[in-house]
């Protein structure tokens, strides 16, 4: 749950005060950044240099002076300094994931590569070394990874202390702002931490989602004085525009950031893309984007994967099927009945990792410690390897790598009846891994949270989500234990 702050009194000069603390800290942090920035380059262009021609790896002489390669490393310094800027990667930014972030920083160095080759070329005749190049861009493409990915690492050991918190008062109390709140008690990395709420419909003193309500939406004034916000956040998916407008305009510009949260069913289960005519924003609504020839190309992506899967791994299932079998009565594999594509059934394969007799009270949720499970099924299910067998289901098209997790006919019926658009998740085929399960809701969470991210990859399908989404699968079955 999220933690709750003591009030802070405020004096008149906190808006000025902290706005001046934010600027002078957001200075110094991006500056330090530059500089760090600065040396990885001449790092890559220094170490590129060495490998390039002072040793036996790749013995070729060179007719380029070093200082001419040296002058292009810090044109390449001044570049990338740029491109980071107008990219806003030197801004910190909470919530952004780790495969997003690296490439943006991979964009970035690549272009400020190309922007530096043309100017070396073009506007200094410099005859640059093309394979001494290429190996500077990877090792500053690696240098550059390893330096920011340490520098997070860093704010989040630091927020996980609470240090460098980021204040938020959350002005009204709905599953929107419950939802909220409950995921910065989740992701304490990211720094947020509730104050309260501000709510109109629940009693001033009650807790919600583990922060108290302050009072109500007449109390905002009152309550930005007593207590040091950071960010006011506003989620009434019900409120009017004037109502919304009107807590802004109440809320001071000067240290106090503002930010409006939609209903959060509406947002992760439509599509969505903003043009404009002439000026004027037009919001454009998207019903899925698997279609014609990107549904090929996810099918191909699915079989060479699922192959090379059922090939490199096959050592590893025979070993697992024989422990399976030798250390538990009954089965290695066990094949389970799942709602799949536009509602088609299919019998989804597992390796046993419970007893025979795990289901003779009744089917169930599987819990944290649940006795059903064998000694080596404890294993399997802690590192995900009882699903392998569902790369065969893959191979024969009942599910793809990436998709909603199939859930079973007896579910499913249950589900559709009480959460809206249920079905609709069932327009793709099921996955091996999905947007919802990366996110941590996997096991026995929310269904109505886990429709939510479903409906939103459904709806916001691309190539590269399903990539990101395989890549957080990897981290999350190395270092998560949610999984049971």
């Amino acid at each position: 749950m999220a933690r709750v702050l003591a009030p802070v009194i405020a004096d008149e000069a906190a808006p000025a005060a902290k706005r001046n603390y934010r600027a002078t800290r957001t200075v110094s942090g991006g500056a330090t950044l530059m500089l760090l920035d600065v040396g990885v380059v001449m790092a890559a262009f220094a170490l590129s240099w060495h490998l390039r021609f002072e040793t036996t790896l790749l013995d070729v002489r060179s007719i380029t002076p070093w200082v001419l390669y040296a002058a292009m490393g810090w044109l390449c310094a001044a570049t990338l300094v740029v491109t980071l800027l107008t990219r806003g990667l030197y801004l910190v930014k909470r919530g952004v994931s780790t495969v997003e972030y690296i490439g943006r920083l991979a964009g970035s160095v690549t272009l400020s590569y190309v922007f530096t080759i043309a100017l070396a070329t073009l506007l200094l005749k410099f005859d640059y070394p093309r394979v001494a190049t290429i190996m500077a861009w990877l090792l500053t493409i690696l240098f550059l990874t390893i330096e920011r990915l340490s520098v997070r690492r860093l704010f989040y050991a630091l927020r996980r202390r609470g240090i460098a918190h980021l204040r938020v008062l959350l002005i009204g109390a709905g599953e929107t702002a419950q939802a909220i709140v409950e995921r910065m008690g989740h992701t304490p990395k990211y720094g947020y931490m509730a104050v309260g709420f501000l709510d109109d419909a629940t009693l001033p003193g009650r807790k919600v989602a583990g922060a108290p309500v302050l009072g109500t939406t007449d109390d905002l004034e009152r309550v930005l004085r007593r207590y040091d916000i950071d960010e006011v956040l506003i989620a009434l998916p019900g409120a009017t525009h004037e109502a919304i407008l009107d807590l802004i305009a109440r809320i001071p510009t000067d240290g106090i950031d503002v930010k409006v949260a939609p209903d959060m069913f509406q947002l992760m289960a439509t599509a969505v893309s903003i043009d404009e005519l002439g000026g004027i924003p037009l919001i454009t609504v998207k019903k899925g984007a698997l279609r014609g020839w990107n549904r090929l190309v996810k099918r191909l992506m699915d079989v060479v994967f699922a192959l090379a899967v059922l090939v490199l791994a096959s050592p590893l299932m025979l070993l697992i099927a024989s422990l399976v079998k030798l250390t538990s009565h009954g089965p290695a594999l066990y094949a389970q009945e799942r709602v799949g594509y536009n509602g088609y059934r299919f019998q989804v394969l597992k390796f046993r990792s419970m007893r025979v007799d795990a289901e003779a009270g009744g089917p169930g949720w599987t819990t944290r410690d649940d006795d059903r499970r064998t000694v080596v099924g404890r294993f399997l299910r802690r590192f995900s390897l009882d699903e392998l067998p569902q790369f065969i289901n893959i191979l024969l098209g009942d599910m793809s790598i990436v998709g909603p997790r199939p859930e079973r006919p007896m579910y499913v019926e249950q589900f559709q009846r009480v959460i809206p658009r249920y079905m609709e998740r069932h327009r793709e085929k099921c996955g091996l891994t999905g947007w919802a399960q990366v996110n941590g809701l996997r096991g026995d969470t929310s269904i109505e949270e886990r429709t939510r991210y479903d409906l939103y990859y459904v709806d916001h399908w691309s190539l590269l989500l399903d990539l990101r989404i395989m890549a957080f699968t990897l981290l999350r079955v190395l270092r998560d234990d949610s999984a049971y």
